[in-house]
């Protein structure tokens, strides 16, 4: 297996998984470096003819492995207790060539370890060096127990690996490693924590190949207490199998510190399956990951659940479920159903996810569909403050049905920009979800920098389809944001079908249905019934192609929904524009009203109907500066009118536009003084236009 690229990762990430060299491991056994007085194996002192010292390739601790050797015969359920330091030994509680490994126990209480300490490992002779996958024993049941709580204990410090259960050619499965500390008899742990590992690998090679297709599945890593950790830290990893079933669990962990990747399950060729990570409290440098593949299969069914903590590298980030990609690019990484848990509705501890380039996503990957995976963010009496926030995202990829939801509580909530589906480079965001919603005194600030956004949907090149955020509050909740979009093409592609349902909150940028830039906006909706809004507010939007089919509907008091931009069915700059509706039902719109509005295109078909509320500086059917305005209509029931008042407007000149059966039809309210009425505005032709009063 070639190491991953490396480039792409954002932190990089590199699992470095135990490595046994089958050349000097089981070797006959060699003399004892030296009286050993704090190891018992089985409730007795080690015995030199059984309890073996080889050279150590687990641990490369100068004086070598001690270890229960069951040689070719399988080594199971012994006991090793360590009770104080052992210099340069590595310790494992049992293990065979070509056979299995079980139910082995190594428990530490005190004490510096100078090598690596593995329960169970399971390897192979030199003779077997290059067997098939699938050849060699099994890890299955093997237990690590790190307890400075017990009976004499202390702090404890490894030097190098811990592993429940080690498989070189075979599958680790149900290992454990549990490590509990309190006060000050903290654990140190200089190297990787493990539940199961299989195919190990020498990953310090640039082209290094696995030796086998070993599975790592119900593997654990329990965590409670002090603990300094300063590599990865994962329940189960392997390289060519499957990681199905495993889970690290931290808590009371508030002192605690974590220096590289805290995953769940993870593989580089296989699938990646109902891991999790459950954190409360720590101090975390690098990425939180459910599960993960970096190469081929499927991510699904993870979890990451973050009640309180730290997540604080500059580029970390918290990943349900994470696909890469091979250093060619070619593997593919499906991620689906993943799903990330920030905060808790009884948190007694702040949740923080603060890297300047971090990132929070029920699943990503580079190359493959990201779908049905999801972020809820919990509120408390406890802040929560995290940077940009993505149901799911693909690099290369279909990202769809993803959700983003989040719940108010009287601790403030920070997010520094919210998509529920982003497809990044090439690929459709469609079905994607961005709930936010703050009752009682809650706080939800939807942004933390000049350029953060909400978006239900997001793709560069591709469609963007039936995406929706709903935002709502309560009368005394706060809910802060800058833009708000349903559904975005950021070059060719579609956006048709989107909505944005707001109803409470204050944006202080534009609100938008849907947007592209090089293609067709169609059947948008925007549902405003209370809010107030700085910028526009448009139902579709197209830079290059047509608009249609897009509804604004505004509704609400006059004081608790306003809106200080102009307000549009749909706006295009050089398509046409047709369809398009705008109702407005109450609130005010200081910046006037326009069912649909082209720089360069024809409008055709547009309306506005206010049935209530206060419209300022004018009201338009529809209107064009450089086409024509054909059958648009103003219908005013109610409410409260002021400025230009028109059915269709054409304001291109040297008679290139015409201005045709557009109407106004006043049945109801007030026109405000100085208010000017006509069917059609036109600088050129203006035919069968019709003002009714």
């Amino acid at each position: 297996m070639r190491k991953k690229d490396a480039a792409h990762a954002t932190p990089k990430r590199q699992h470095r998984l135990l490595t046994l060299s089958a050349a000097i491991l089981f070797l006959p056994a060699v003399a004892w470096a030296e009286s050993i007085s704090n190891i018992t194996v089985d409730n007795a002192a080690p015995d030199s003819s059984t309890d073996v010292v080889t050279p150590d390739p687990i641990g490369s601790a100068d004086n070598g492995l001690i270890i229960k050797d069951g040689g070719s015969a399988p080594s199971n359920g012994n006991n090793v207790k360590v009770t104080d330091s052992l210099t340069d030994y590595s310790v494992a509680g049992g293990g065979g060539f070509d056979s299995d490994a079980t139910g082995n126990t190594v428990e530490i209480i005190k004490g510096t370890i100078s090598g690596a300490v593995v329960g169970g490992v399971s390897g192979v002779t030199p003779a077997h060096d290059e067997v098939p996958a699938g050849h060699g024993g099994n890890a299955t049941g093997n237990n690590v127990i790190i307890n400075t709580t017990a009976e004499g204990g202390d702090a404890v410090t490894v030097n190098k690996d811990v592993t429940g259960g080690l498989s070189q050619l075979g599958n680790s499965n149900n290992n454990t490693v549990s490590i509990k500390a309190e006060g000050g008899k903290v654990v140190t742990i200089a190297g990787d924590i493990y539940g199961g590992s299989a195919d190990a690998i020498d990953t310090t090679q640039e082209d290094s190949e696995s030796h086998g297709g070993g599975n790592a599945n119900h593997n654990k890593v329990t965590i409670d207490g002090n603990v300094a950790a300063s590599l990865h830290v994962s329940g189960g990893g392997t390289v060519t199998g499957n990681a199905i079933d495993n889970h690290v669990t931290i808590t009371n962990g508030a002192s605690s510190t974590f220096g590289k990747i805290v995953t769940g399950g993870f593989t580089t060729m296989g699938n990646a399956t109902d891991n999790t990570v459950q954190i409360d409290g720590g101090t975390y440098s690098s990425n939180v990951v459910g599960g993960e593949v970096n190469h081929t299969g499927t991510v699904s069914g993870n979890k990451v659940t973050i009640t309180s903590g730290t997540i604080g590298g500059d580029t970390s980030s918290v990943i349900g479920g994470e696909g890469g990609a091979h250093s060619d690019n070619v593997g593919k990484v499906d991620v689906r159903d993943n799903e990330v848990t920030l905060g808790a509705a009884n948190a007694t501890a702040v949740v923080t996810v603060g890297g300047n380039n971090s990132v929070v996503a029920g699943g990503r990957t580079q190359l493959g569909n990201a779908s049905s995976n999801r972020v809820n963010i919990v509120g408390s009496t406890q802040a929560v403050t995290t940077k940009a926030v993505f149901g799911g995202q693909s690099d290369k990829g279909n990202a769809s049905t993803n959700t983003v939801t989040i719940t108010g509580g009287t601790g403030a909530i920070t997010v520094d920009g919210i998509t529920g589906g982003d497809a990044k480079s090439v690929g459709d965001a469609s079905g994607n979800k961005v709930s936010i919603t703050s009752n009682l005194s809650g706080v939800v600030k939807a942004y933390g920098s000049d350029d953060a956004f909400v978006i239900g949907g997001s793709a560069a090149t591709g469609n963007a389809s039936n995406n929706k955020i709903s935002i709502a509050g309560s009368a005394n909740a706060s809910i802060t944001a800058k833009d708000v979009t349903g559904g975005s093409v950021a070059t060719a592609g579609d956006a048709s079908g989107n909505e944005v349902s707001i109803d409470g909150g204050t944006f202080s940028g534009a609100v938008t249905g849907g947007t592209t830039v090089s293609g067709a906006a169609a059947s948008n909706k925007v549902t405003i019934t209370q809010g107030t809004i700085a910028e526009t507010v448009k139902g579709g939007e197209s830079t290059l192609g047509d608009v249609s089919g897009n509804q604004l509907t505004i509704s609400g008091e006059d004081a608790t929904t306003v809106i200080t931009g102009q307000a549009y069915g749909a706006y295009a700059t050089a398509g046409d524009a047709s369809g398009n509706q705008v109702t407005v039902n109450g609130g005010t719109l200081n910046g006037g009203v326009n069912g649909a509005y082209s720089v360069a295109g024809d409008v055709t078909n547009n309306s506005v109907t206010v049935n209530g509320g206060v419209v300022a500086t004018g009201a338009y059917g529809g209107s064009s500066a450089s086409g024509n305005a054909t059958d648009n209509h103003l219908t005013i029931n109610k409410g409260s009118v002021t400025g230009a008042i028109r059915g269709g407007v054409a304001t291109a000149v040297d008679d290139a536009a015409n201005s045709s059966n557009n109407s106004v039809t006043i049945n109801g309210g007030s026109i405000g003084d100085n208010s000017t009425i006509a069917g059609a505005y036109i600088t050129s032709d203006s035919t069968d236009n019709v003002l009714t009063a």
